[in-house]
């Protein structure tokens, strides 16, 4: 799977920026460049990571509306060469430029060209690098061009340079417009940051997050929860193939080692980093009955737990360097009560499962499991309190008693296994499929996951648990863009939900006439009125089915169309062509 994964990741990328390079032409971004964002969720802070030139200076980001959010600046990495010639004639610099087409040279994107004749010398330098820059090349093809069809240069030589680069990281407050920004450097100076840190632990106005003793500690400040022992690991022998996990009774949760590698914190984050080392049985014995007893591996893991400035959340990136077989490895967060059931986002809803396994009767193939499945979240609720933990792509959960008794969230980070099927599992009568060993599904090497947390206080709708989970799944898009003129100002809005129960899922064109179309959902158990606008959309609405078949008229309402919506109800709204 993973060459499928890599190729629909790289496509994926490449029709986000051709699409982000479309609309970016239009922005008026002033002479100094800026920062094009693509926002997708609307009613949620995001983190905006991007990279800039390394020219960029600015302590604040300027966002369309006159907000500043502060911003932090990783160190410089300078310029590179990667190409040079300069034993060229003038023709043969023309040549070289006739190469670079669909503004690329290689595999890297254009981000300038420029030319200089002096002392009949000629020189052409193309700048190469990530930015969205719009840059005019038939110009400089037709100068380069003229240079040396007049016999102005005796000699050319030509240079290809890497921009030096750096990391811009910011905190953009929530918004309710799916689209895009543009955000420049600001006049203000940054603000006071809440972020602070100490040797073994970090802090925002939030949470304070400490290592003590191996364990690892989050308090909310704000909402007086406290939670012990996070983010803990435990490894389990699985001795099932790729349709279904056969644990074993054999779990390891005391590390061999856990401590702190280092903190580090700038204007808009603080970065605890901490190592974790399991000692773990290699595989499972040959009778495959149990793990090896002798044969032992170290699987090292380092936790990355950050916190942001004005963010309510607490981020992990997880690295496991997997050196065992035939196991099972999950994260555990421990839960300050006792709950029945979970909370989960699944397509279109969220379902209130229970958490009592149902019995096997006896006769179907497969034993009921008591992990479930989930898209975004799981939260877990009790009175007035709330705990969630977000995930990009890790979808499968359990919540598990400790030995003290008290329940904790179990997310699976990785099953590895040696074959497609087996007919020998106590979870399931017979084969799923044909019995070939499949060495890759083991997952050797290093693997990389990412997942947040967050304590609340009311239910996960009153808290926004919903949109604050999509701000962590899916970030923004972001490209640094130079100085060009554009009709459509500092900002590009492409559709506006007021409420944030209503969730959009899609937003597209039609096939039959281009027609802007959105799809959009009642993200509660309670009737809402919808407000959407697409502010790019012609005259004229109609509500529409999956089909793209009228289906009702919504209620103009200033700028906007309303319409109602059930529970959980699925609603398309098809607006004018312009």
């Amino acid at each position: 799977m993973f060459p499928r994964y890599d190729r629909a990741e790289q496509l994926a990328n490449e029709v986000a920026r051709e699409s982000m390079g479309h609309l970016v032409r239009r922005l008026d971004v002033p002479a100094g460049g800026g920062v094009a964002m693509f926002r997708p969720v609307p009613h949620a802070p995001v983190v905006l990571e991007c990279e800039v030139p390394d020219t960029f200076a600015a302590e604040t980001l300027r966002l369309p509306d006159g907000t500043e959010a502060p911003v932090a600046l990783s160190p410089i990495s300078p310029p590179e060469t990667l190409y040079e010639n300069g034993e060229l004639s003038p023709w043969g610099a023309t040549r070289h430029l006739d190469f670079i087409r669909e503004d690329r040279w290689d595999a890297h994107y254009v981000e300038a060209m420029d030319w200089e004749l002096k002392d009949r010398r000629l020189s052409v330098r193309t700048t190469v690098g990530d930015d969205l820059n719009v840059v005019d090349s038939e110009v400089v093809r037709a100068e380069v061009r003229n240079v040396a069809a007049n016999s102005l240069a005796d000699s050319a030589e030509v240079r290809v340079v890497r921009s030096g680069r750096q990391l811009l990281r910011a905190v953009v407050p929530a918004s309710d417009t799916i689209g895009v920004d543009l955000l420049v450097p600001g006049s203000e100076p940054a603000p006071d940051t809440d972020i602070a840190v100490t040797p073994n632990s970090i802090a925002n106005r939030f949470y304070e997050v400490r290592l003590r003793r191996g364990r690892l500690h989050v308090r909310d400040w704000q909402n007086g929860v406290d939670l012990d022992n996070v983010n803990l690991f435990v490894d389990e022998g699985d001795r099932g193939d790729e349709y279904n996990a056969d644990i074993l009774p054999d779990a390891v949760l005391e590390p061999l080692t856990c401590q702190v590698v280092g903190v580090r914190s700038d204007a808009v984050s603080a970065t605890l980093r901490y190592l974790t080392v399991l000692e773990v049985p290699a595989s499972l014995s040959a009778s495959r009955k149990r793990r090896s007893r002798k044969a032992r591996v170290l699987v090292p893991i380092l936790t990355e737990v950050t916190l942001w400035t004005g963010l309510p959340r607490v981020d992990f990136r997880v690295t496991v360097d997997n050196t065992a077989e035939d196991h099972r490895l999950r994260a555990l967060f421990p839960l300050p009560f006792a709950v029945a059931s979970v909370l989960t986002e699944n397509q279109f809803h969220v379902a209130e499962r229970s958490l009592a396994v149902q019995p096997w009767n006896g006769t179907s193939d497969e034993q009921p499991p008591a992990t479930f499945p989930q898209k975004t979240f799981a939260a877990f609720e009790s009175g007035d309190t709330g705990v969630a933990v977000f995930n990009r792509g890790l979808q499968e959960g359990e919540v598990v008693t400790r030995r003290d008794g008290a329940q904790a969230y179990a997310l699976t980070l990785l099953r590895c296994v040696g074959w497609l099927s087996r007919t020998d599992l106590v979870s399931r009568r017979g084969g799923a499929g044909p019995s070939i060993a499949t060495e890759d599904s083991q997952l050797p090497g290093e693997h990389m996951f990412e997942y947040a947390l967050t304590t609340y206080r009311g239910s996960w709708s009153e808290a926004g648990i919903q949109p604050l989970s999509h701000g962590f799944a899916y970030p923004p898009l972001a490209w640094a863009t130079n100085g060009h003129e554009g009709s459509a100002g500092a900002a590009i809005p492409l559709a506006t939900i007021a409420d944030p129960r209503v969730v959009p899922s899609a937003f597209h064109r039609s096939e039959a006439d281009g027609a802007p179309v959105l799809r959009v959902y009642n993200a509660s158990s309670v009737p809402v009125k919808a407000s959407v606008a697409a502010p790019a959309a012609g005259d004229g609405a109609s509500l529409v089915d999956l089909l793209e078949r009228h289906a009702g008229l919504p209620e103009r309402a200033g700028g906007a169309w309303e319409f109602p919506l059930r529970p959980w109800q699925i609603q398309t709204v098809r607006f004018g062509r312009r």
